[in-house]
């Protein structure tokens, strides 16, 4: 629905928009041309001046689309992960490997400017997971301050391939745009994902 005279159907449809296709394309090359152009084409990446270990140094990405700016730290390196702007692995990871953090800035339906309310945002994200993962295990979390924004923190756990799988979202509005970051691993590897998640989170800057 494209009416901006339904505005109740519209932010519902934008909040359900919000939780983009979550399985990562373990098997998709890295040199995908369509998702490493979109990347590309929307983003100032720099590189750390100095890595901090003898893998990947780390780096800085901006989407100049929607105006953030996060950094993240040496021994993890970018990989296309879906459609997502942004996501970065484990240096040196496996193909396969079911260990990524992304940035997500779902396109959104035609609606008020400026009314998005994290509400809706929250639950159409946890609907969606519901749907793809019905046994999800799903709660709300206290989330990491990030400045001039509405933000909600959601962790989940559900059984993929004969393994339990973890997913926390930080989810945030900022002007006009709605941002995901997401980390998604293994159980057995959620505080290590975290411990990044948690210094890509703390990094995050708005151009405007």
């Amino acid at each position: 629905m494209r009416s901006t005279s339904l505005p109740i159907i519209v932010i519902i449809l934008c909040a359900t928009s919000c939780a983009r296709p979550s399985q990562p394309t373990a098997n998709a090359a890295p040199n995908d041309s369509s998702g490493d152009a979109k990347m590309l084409a929307n983003a100032t990446i720099t590189p750390a001046e100095k890595a901090t270990s003898n893998d990947a140094p780390g780096g800085t990405f901006t989407h100049a689309p929607s105006a953030i700016t996060l950094s993240w730290p040496a021994g993890w390196e970018q990989k296309q992960i879906e459609r997502y702007e942004w996501a970065i692995v484990p240096s040196g990871a496996k193909e396969g490997a079911e260990r990524w953090i992304s940035l997500d800035v779902p396109d959104l339906p035609i609606h008020v400017a400026g009314l998005i309310p994290i509400g809706r945002v929250t639950s159409g994200y946890t609907d969606d997971l519901k749907k793809k993962h019905a046994d999800a295990e799903i709660k709300e979390q206290t989330p990491p301050s990030v400045p001039d924004c509405k933000a909600r923190l959601v962790h989940a756990t559900w059984k993929e391939n004969g393994a339990t799988v973890q997913q926390t979202a930080l989810l945030m509005v900022h002007t006009d745009h709605v941002y995901i970051l997401r980390s998604r691993s293994n159980v057995d590897q959620e505080q290590a994902n975290r411990e990044v998640f948690d210094k890509v989170a703390a990094s995050i800057k708005w151009k405007k």
